[in-house]
């Protein structure tokens, strides 16, 4: 996918780095990062992966899963890029903080991978719903998405 970079400044540590970055226009589009800050790749939300979320959902009836583990679910089941885990946040790659400021001046034109979920796509019905319960396990140790 061929996006903007944009240069980043941590508010933390100072480093400025570049990132990619989608326009305002984009419905439905997202750039996930690592936790390294290095990789990058391109999501959309048009993928049959949101169509899986939602059967599983339902068929966990969880009604508190949310947007934003929509986002966590698609990281937390995509395919590694150069062997890094995608993350729904971009951090610093000096100290890995997601406290940053964004030029709005393109600096580059970068390419980046469109995110894969080959190995969630080979799982079969019990494997995946194991699968999405060691999600959800994942994700009520971090409360991420209890209210």
């Amino acid at each position: 996918m061929h996006v903007a970079a944009f240069e980043t400044t941590c508010l933390n540590c100072n480093e400025i780095f570049l990132t990619p970055r989608l326009s305002d226009f984009c419905y439905g589009e997202f750039i996930f990062g690592c936790h390294c800050g290095k990789a990058f790749a391109y999501h959309t939300t048009f993928d049959p992966l949101t169509t899986i979320f939602d059967l599983l959902c339902h068929i966990h009836q969880n009604d508190r899963l949310d947007n934003n583990s929509l986002y966590d679910f698609s990281c937390y089941f995509a395919d590694k890029i150069n062997g890094h885990q995608l993350s729904n946040k971009i951090v610093c790659q000096k100290c890995k903080s997601t406290n940053l400021s964004i030029e709005i001046k393109k600096a580059a034109d970068w390419d980046i991978p469109e995110t894969s979920y080959s190995t969630l796509y080979s799982l079969s019905k019990d494997e995946l719903l194991e699968a999405f319960n060691k999600f959800l396990e994942s994700k009520t140790q971090k409360n991420d998405y209890l209210r």
